[in-house]
C-alpha cells in the first residue's frame, strides 16, 4: 500500500529545523535521512493549507493568493533548490554503491516538478500584482502540482528512502547545501512570517 502523508499528525512538527548547519558542510547519511523525512512532513503541511485553498476556489470563493504565493515560493526557492538538491546527492551516493538501479529519473522529476512549482508561484504573483487568473485554470494548475509532489514525495518514502538507510553512516558533503529551512528552522526568514503564522494557527485546530 502507497504511503499516505497525514497531515494533521505531522502538524507538530512545524516548530522542528530541517536544516542543521554545519562547520565543513559534511553531514552523515543517518543524519541527512533524518532531515529529509522532516522536510517531508512539512512540506506535506503546507500543500495541506495549499488544498485548503484548492477547495476554496473550487466552490466559488476567492483563494487567499498571498498565502499561497508565500506556499509556492518556500517550495520553489528552499525545497527544489535545497530540499531535492540534496536528494539528488542521495542518488548519487546510491549510484555509487551499485543500489541505484530504477532511480535515474529522480533528478528529472525534481526538475519537472521545479518547473511545475515555477510555473504555479509566477501565476500567483502575478495576480498580486493586478493580472487577472481564470479560477479554473489556478485549481487544476494546483491540483496537478499538488497530486504530483504528493505522488513523488510517497514514491521517495518507499524506495529511494529505504535504499539510502542500508548506507549506514556515510559521510555526504553538502557543499553549499547547508541552508537552514527559512520557514521551519530555528531562526524563520521574515520573509515568510505570515506563512509560518497559519501554519501554527492550522496547528491549534
Amino acid at each position: 500500500m502507497a504511503q499516505t502523508f497525514d497531515r494533521a499528525d505531522d502538524r507538530d512538527m512545524a516548530s522542528v529545523s530541517t536544516s542543521q548547519r554545519l562547520e565543513d558542510g559534511v553531514t552523515d547519511m543517518t543524519t541527512l535521512m533524518g532531515e529529509l523525512r522532516i522536510d517531508h512532513r512539512n512540506m506535506a503541511i503546507l500543500l495541506g493549507l495549499l488544498s485548503q485553498e484548492v477547495k476554496t476556489a473550487r466552490l466559488g470563493g476567492d483563494p487567499d493568493f498571498e498565502l499561497v504565493t508565500d506556499i509556492m515560493h518556500y517550495l520553489t526557492y528552499y525545497a527544489d533548490a535545497v530540499h531535492h538538491r540534496r536528494e539528488d546527492l542521495v542518488y548519487e551516493k546510491l549510484r555509487a554503491s551499485g543500489n541505484g538501479d530504477g532511480l535515474v529519473f529522480v533528478e528529472s522529476d525534481h526538475r519537472e516538478l521545479a518547473e511545475d512549482g515555477k510555473q504555479l508561484r509566477d501565476e500567483c504573483e502575478a495576480v498580486l500584482s493586478g493580472a487577472a487568473l481564470a479560477r479554473g485554470k489556478f485549481v487544476v494548475d494546483a491540483i496537478r502540482y499538488i497530486e504530483r509532489l504528493e505522488e513523488h514525495m510517497r514514491w521517495e518514502e518507499t524506495d529511494l528512502f529505504s535504499r539510502a538507510d542500508t548506507l549506514g553512516n556515510q559521510r555526504v558533503d553538502l557543499g553549499d547545501l547547508t541552508v537552514s529551512d527559512p520557514v521551519f528552522g530555528l531562526e524563520a526568514s521574515p520573509r515568510y512570517s505570515s506563512l509560518l503564522k497559519r501554519v501554527r494557527e492550522s496547528a491549534e485546530h
